[in-house]
């Protein structure tokens, strides 16, 4: 049985374990570690292919250079919001792999760290909102965008994510103490995703 402890994009310390072997005995152990050490490919660059976060980040630090002082470009982010609506769009409904994987006999031997869908929507929204709360147009984007995705699925662990990053986005707004007139445009597209996402009563 395998335990990967490192996934694709993370920086590697010579000497770090990225492997946890349990195996049957010493020399099986120092071939299955050989054997290992070969599957692994480490680079001085993060590569989009398989490091689904680096594609992330680099969304989002166009997005942060759009929205800072020095350039104020809200539109440059909300085009980024749209790009990362419709990668999301792609995957709202659907299973993501496992961490955890079997043999022919359905015997676990392999746990790997995997990105899944809540670390995906944190990785993209966190930043997001909290750049957006300097700029009502990207704030309403935002919000809007949850309520497109809201459409695209009926399941519940999905709707409870949407929820929390909606709420999240109106919260720290109320906080912000907007004008009454630009708060209006908020509290009428959370009502909206309210609406999208209250789960029929008795369904978990």
């Amino acid at each position: 049985m395998l335990q990967v402890r490192a996934r694709a994009g993370h920086f590697i310390v010579e000497g770090v374990c990225i492997f946890k072997v349990y195996i049957g005995n010493d020399r099986e152990l120092e071939q299955a570690v050989d054997e290992l050490n070969a599957c692994v490919v480490i680079g001085p660059m993060r590569t989009p292919v398989q490091d689904t976060e680096y594609a992330i980040s680099q969304l989002n630090q166009l997005a942060a250079r759009a929205l800072s002082s020095g350039i104020n470009d809200p539109g440059t982010a909300i085009s980024c919001i749209d790009w990362f609506s419709l990668a999301l769009a792609e995957i709202i409904d659907k299973d993501l792999p496992g961490s955890v994987f079997l043999d022919d006999n359905q015997q676990p031997r392999l746990l790997a760290r995997v990105s899944d869908f809540s670390g995906i929507v944190k990785a993209i929204y966190t930043p997001l909102r909290q750049l957006a709360q300097s700029d009502i147009s990207v704030t309403v984007s935002l919000l809007d965008f949850w309520c497109r995705l809201a459409e695209l699925t009926q399941r519940s662990d999905r709707l409870e994510i949407i929820t929390m990053h909606g709420n999240l986005i109106h919260d720290e707004i109320v906080r912000v103490n907007m004008p009454d007139f630009d708060m209006q445009d908020i509290r009428q597209r959370h009502r909206k995703l309210t609406a999208l996402t209250r789960q029929p009563s008795g369904e978990g």
